[in-house]
């Protein structure tokens, strides 16, 4: 290789190890802007693949740098990106097992997206509006009957690629392990309808019907969870906490626990402080999902705040929560989780550093840190376990 050559070389591997430190610092600032999502987003998906990327960047730099003190300058710099990248990944797995879980950093290393299986069943749970309201079912594997996950997908209220079937990898994964895993579909908002009074009653009927006919599936009804993200977080919350009754035939049961991934807990705050990000933007849906602004709709915004529900009958209830979210901030998160726990809830909070709001790979340091964490907290915490889980 020429000197020339072997010298733009040094300097995209300078370039790459700087911009690992950058984010790094970038992380590492207190508030929030859209640098520090941003920044967030890297780890959270990218993190594993920095480190080992870093490590490259080193023996790159001392074998192409031209001349021995730049090699010495570039992999020193590349150096400091090792460190930066392998400290941010150790953060994230450190507080994993910290709250139970764990986080396999060679997984994360995998570069495609996960299968996501065909649910097993499917069935109307209700019919509205001349549409049929379905649910997804993951059965278990192993011994029945088995606990029973209720999951609500996310997206803002608008939005759920797929609905029911969005949750497949996640309920693949709880299926292998002895749960049965049931997926909801329920109606979205859009910019000329509001589903605020409408998604909540939905996810309520989906309850009681799993309540009811699970058992015919292979699933246990004395031992159900609700599970929910960011806005299916907010539903999950809300529903085990009583928000709504249902128009549907039968009782909307207290689930035994509640497992919530940052949650959409105090849609005001959200909405007056979120970052919005590309293609999301708190204000947006949850004018959506509202019908308007909080200030036109008060009565509505009070209707889908968690707070709204708080009483010492809630369900155990977890929370797993990025420490620094800007998306959906995480300082009302944990205020919502002080007052709830002043409420007499048995709540536990599982704060991850680094990670942000979106984990968008399956094997992603948060999605992997998010399961297994929940899986620990069922187990130790609330006494369900599947029956393949070790």
């Amino acid at each position: 290789m020429s000197r020339p050559a072997r010298a733009v070389v040094a300097g995209v591997v300078a370039a790459f190890a700087l911009v690992v430190l950058l984010a790094t610092v970038v992380s590492l600032l207190p508030g929030h802007s859209r640098a520090q999502e941003k920044a967030g987003y890297l780890w959270t998906n990218y993190g594993p693949r920095l480190v080992v990327a870093s490590l490259l960047a080193v023996a790159v730099a001392g074998l192409a740098a031209p001349g021995r003190r730049r090699r010495v300058i570039t992999a020193s710099v590349a150096g400091l990106a090792v460190l930066c990248s392998g400290a941010q990944v150790g953060r994230v797995m450190v507080a994993a097992a910290r709250a139970g879980g764990s986080v396999d950093p060679v997984r994360a290393l995998a570069l495609t997206s996960a299968a996501v299986p065909a649910p097993d069943a499917w069935a109307v749970y209700n019919r509205v509006a001349g549409r049929d309201l379905r649910v997804a079912i993951w059965k278990p594997h192993g011994t029945t009957p088995a606990p029973v996950m209720v999951g609500i997908h996310g997206g803002g209220w608008i939005d759920g690629p797929g609905q029911a079937e969005s949750y497949g990898p996640e309920a693949a994964w709880w299926a292998a392990r002895g749960w049965l895993f049931v997926s909801v579909e329920y109606r979205l908002s859009t910019a000329t309808h509001a589903s605020w009074d409408e998604s909540p009653a939905d996810v309520a009927c989906a309850l009681s019907w799993t309540a009811a006919t699970i058992s015919r599936y292979g699933g246990d009804p004395d031992r159900i969870v609700v599970t929910g993200a960011s806005a299916g977080g907010n539903l999950a919350i809300n529903l085990a906490y009583g928000s709504t009754a249902s128009s549907c035939p039968g009782v909307v049961p207290a689930p035994r626990a509640v497992v919530a991934v940052v949650p959409v807990v105090d849609p005001r705050n959200a909405y007056d402080h979120g970052i919005p990000m590309p293609g999301a933007a708190p204000k947006d849906f949850i004018r959506n999902y509202l019908g308007g602004s909080p200030e036109q709709h008060p009565d509505r915004l009070r209707a889908i705040t968690s707070a709204t529900y708080l009483s010492a009958a809630a369900p155990p209830t977890l929370i797993i929560e990025p420490s620094e979210d800007g998306f959906i901030p995480s300082e009302a998160v944990f205020a919502f989780a002080d007052a709830a726990r002043a409420a007499g809830v048995d709540l536990t909070v599982a704060r991850l550093p680094v990670v942000d709001h979106f984990p968008v790979d399956f094997e992603s340091l948060s999605a992997q840190a998010n399961r297994t964490i929940a899986a620990a907290y069922l187990r130790d915490h609330v006494g369900i376990t599947g029956v393949n889980e070790s």
